[in-house]
Protein backbone atom coordinates (compact mmCIF):
# COMPACT_ATOMS: atom_id res chain seq x y z
CA UNK A 1 0.00 0.00 0.00
CA UNK A 2 3.29 2.19 0.53
CA UNK A 3 4.18 1.66 -3.05
CA UNK A 4 1.04 2.67 -4.54
CA UNK A 5 0.93 5.35 -2.00
CA UNK A 6 4.29 6.97 -3.07
CA UNK A 7 3.61 5.74 -6.94
CA UNK A 8 0.26 8.69 -6.54
CA UNK A 9 2.66 11.25 -5.28
CA UNK A 10 5.57 10.68 -7.82
CA UNK A 11 2.88 10.77 -10.55
CA UNK A 12 1.41 13.93 -9.34
CA UNK A 13 4.95 15.98 -9.16
CA UNK A 14 4.92 14.35 -12.91
CA UNK A 15 1.78 16.14 -13.76
CA UNK A 16 2.97 19.31 -11.91
CA UNK A 17 6.08 19.52 -13.74
CA UNK A 18 3.78 19.55 -17.19
CA UNK A 19 1.47 22.01 -15.83
CA UNK A 20 4.41 23.99 -14.83
CA UNK A 21 5.69 23.91 -18.63
CA UNK A 22 2.15 24.78 -19.53
CA UNK A 23 1.79 28.12 -17.86
CA UNK A 24 5.83 29.06 -17.83
CA UNK A 25 5.40 31.01 -21.18
CA UNK A 26 2.13 32.62 -20.44
CA UNK A 27 3.44 35.07 -17.82
CA UNK A 28 0.77 33.82 -15.62
CA UNK A 29 3.11 32.36 -13.04
CA UNK A 30 5.95 33.78 -10.97
CA UNK A 31 8.16 30.85 -13.09
CA UNK A 32 11.24 32.02 -15.13
CA UNK A 33 10.09 32.27 -18.61
CA UNK A 34 13.41 29.56 -19.33
CA UNK A 35 12.33 26.55 -16.76
CA UNK A 36 14.43 24.24 -15.61
CA UNK A 37 15.48 21.40 -17.75
CA UNK A 38 15.05 19.27 -14.65
CA UNK A 39 10.95 19.85 -15.61
CA UNK A 40 11.36 18.53 -18.90
CA UNK A 41 13.40 15.71 -17.90
CA UNK A 42 11.03 14.76 -14.52
CA UNK A 43 7.48 15.51 -16.42
CA UNK A 44 7.63 11.72 -18.18
CA UNK A 45 10.58 10.38 -16.01
CA UNK A 46 7.65 10.68 -13.05
CA UNK A 47 4.75 9.77 -14.38
CA UNK A 48 6.10 6.86 -15.44
CA UNK A 49 8.36 5.71 -12.67
CA UNK A 50 4.99 6.56 -10.39
CA UNK A 51 2.69 4.54 -12.72
CA UNK A 52 5.04 1.46 -11.96
CA UNK A 53 5.02 1.75 -8.34
CA UNK A 54 1.29 2.05 -8.57
CA UNK A 55 1.47 -1.46 -10.46
CA UNK A 56 3.83 -3.09 -7.82
CA UNK A 57 2.00 -2.28 -4.44
CA UNK A 58 -1.70 -1.91 -5.71
CA UNK A 59 -4.33 -4.40 -6.58
CA UNK A 60 -5.35 -4.92 -9.74
CA UNK A 61 -8.63 -2.61 -9.39
CA UNK A 62 -6.91 -0.10 -8.20
CA UNK A 63 -4.90 -0.36 -11.06
CA UNK A 64 -7.22 0.03 -13.77
CA UNK A 65 -8.46 3.24 -11.72
CA UNK A 66 -5.29 4.91 -11.10
CA UNK A 67 -4.27 4.48 -15.28
CA UNK A 68 -7.65 5.62 -16.08
CA UNK A 69 -7.35 9.14 -13.86
CA UNK A 70 -3.48 9.67 -14.94
CA UNK A 71 -4.27 8.99 -18.83
CA UNK A 72 -7.50 11.67 -17.88
CA UNK A 73 -4.73 14.01 -16.09
CA UNK A 74 -2.20 13.87 -19.08
CA UNK A 75 -5.06 13.98 -22.07
CA UNK A 76 -6.25 16.95 -20.15
CA UNK A 77 -1.91 18.37 -20.19
CA UNK A 78 -1.98 17.62 -23.70
CA UNK A 79 -5.38 19.49 -24.80
CA UNK A 80 -4.79 22.74 -22.81
CA UNK A 81 -1.31 22.43 -24.67
CA UNK A 82 -3.19 22.43 -27.90
CA UNK A 83 -5.39 25.03 -26.47
CA UNK A 84 -2.40 27.59 -25.92
CA UNK A 85 -0.62 26.83 -29.34
CA UNK A 86 -3.49 27.50 -30.87
CA UNK A 87 -4.99 30.64 -28.93
CA UNK A 88 -1.45 32.13 -29.70
CA UNK A 89 -1.54 31.42 -33.17
CA UNK A 90 -4.43 32.96 -32.92
CA UNK A 91 -3.27 35.59 -31.66
CA UNK A 92 -5.61 35.52 -28.39
CA UNK A 93 -2.90 34.86 -26.51
CA UNK A 94 0.72 36.40 -26.56
CA UNK A 95 3.46 34.03 -24.78
CA UNK A 96 6.18 35.66 -22.69
CA UNK A 97 8.63 33.00 -24.17
CA UNK A 98 9.20 29.54 -26.48
CA UNK A 99 6.36 27.61 -27.01
CA UNK A 100 8.73 24.60 -27.29
CA UNK A 101 6.89 23.46 -23.92
CA UNK A 102 3.79 23.63 -24.93
CA UNK A 103 4.51 21.14 -28.22
CA UNK A 104 7.00 18.77 -25.69
CA UNK A 105 3.92 18.41 -23.19
CA UNK A 106 1.31 18.31 -25.95
CA UNK A 107 3.02 15.61 -27.21
CA UNK A 108 3.99 13.93 -24.08
CA UNK A 109 0.59 14.35 -23.01
CA UNK A 110 -1.02 12.35 -25.76
CA UNK A 111 1.45 9.52 -25.99
CA UNK A 112 1.37 8.70 -22.25
CA UNK A 113 -2.70 9.55 -21.94
CA UNK A 114 -3.04 7.42 -25.29
CA UNK A 115 -1.19 4.43 -23.57
CA UNK A 116 -2.53 4.48 -20.03
CA UNK A 117 -6.44 4.98 -22.14
CA UNK A 118 -5.68 1.94 -24.16
CA UNK A 119 -4.26 -0.30 -21.30
CA UNK A 120 -7.28 0.93 -19.57
CA UNK A 121 -9.37 0.13 -21.97
CA UNK A 122 -7.73 -3.34 -22.73
CA UNK A 123 -7.74 -4.45 -19.26
CA UNK A 124 -11.60 -3.67 -19.14
CA UNK A 125 -11.96 -5.66 -22.04
CA UNK A 126 -10.38 -8.25 -20.79
CA UNK A 127 -11.96 -8.64 -17.86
Amino acid sequence: MLLALAGAFITLLGVFCGAMLLVAPTGWTAATVDVHASLWLLFPALVVVGHVLIMIGAPVAQVRAFTAAAAAALWVLALGAVTLLVLGAAGLLHPVGATLGWWYVMAVGAVLGFGGAARGSAATQGA
